[in-house]
């Protein structure tokens, strides 16, 4: 039996991670979007049967705090992954799979650093890895879906979000069907992690994974949009008078 974290940036959460804490997201903060940035959620195939996920076409090009925030990850206000260039020779070192790695354009920085520093190199995550639908001991079950793209909805997992290891492909970095904005890692990429000490990033245990109090269900949403599908459809039906 293999054991699966999620990787995400450091925020409160209801969720305790095992690695890395909340309190480093004021040290680090979020990478923003150029204003030629344009939000286009799309998918892009790999392989026949593989695709990567994203919000945005051609290169990510942003804006950092400063020179001295940037850490192993990077993340943007989107939650978007990014990772340092020796956060990546580390990952490919290592062999690890289930990632492409694509070159960030750094526009510019909002503040400066008093100190002269060399132009880092970032890269996005794209996880195309699949780990397939999510255990149904998560108690998320599909509420609609797939779409043309590929992408189904679930609902709001009540036991931790667990991973189905006879649905998962087998790469160290992957996704689930219905959660593709998580993104989950094996033992050994969380064992680099601890051990290196990487920075501004914190792993959660998929069985430790909780709803967020304060976001409505996907559920809630479904349920509701399907009662105003109601509504709308019999105020467009023809009444027809009783003699």
């Amino acid at each position: 039996m293999h054991r699966f974290y999620c990787i995400d940036a450091p925020r409160f959460s209801e969720s305790s991670p095992l690695y890395g804490n909340s309190s480093s997201k004021y040290r680090y903060g979020r990478a923003l979007w150029t204003d030629e940035m344009v939000w286009d959620f799309h998918s892009e195939r790999i392989e026949d049967t593989r695709r990567v996920f994203k919000c945005h076409r051609g290169a990510l090009s942003i804006i950092l705090p400063s020179p001295a925030a940037i850490g192993d990850f990077v993340w943007t206000s989107f939650s978007e992954c990014l990772i340092h260039e020796n956060t990546l020779r580390l990952f490919e070192k290592n062999g690890f799979t289930g990632f492409l790695a694509s070159r960030v354009v750094i526009e510019r920085f909002k503040r400066k650093s008093g100190k002269g520093s060399r132009v880092q190199k970032l890269f996005e995550l794209d996880v195309y890895g699949d780990g397939g639908s999510p255990h149904p001991s998560s108690g998320s079950i599909r509420l609609m879906g797939p779409d043309e793209m590929g992408i189904s909805r679930y609902s709001s997992f009540k036991n931790g979000l667990l991973v189905n290891e006879r649905t998962w492909d087998g790469s160290d970095f992957f996704t689930l069907d219905g959660w593709r904005s998580y993104i989950f890692v094996t033992e050994r990429v969380k064992d680099l992690i601890v051990k290196e000490k990487m920075s501004n990033c914190v792993l959660i245990r998929v069985e430790d994974m909780r709803w967020p109090s304060y976001l409505t269900t996907p559920e809630e949403e479904f349920h509701q949009q399907h009662l105003e599908d109601l509504m709308k459809e019999a105020n467009e039906t023809p009444h027809v008078e009783r003699l």
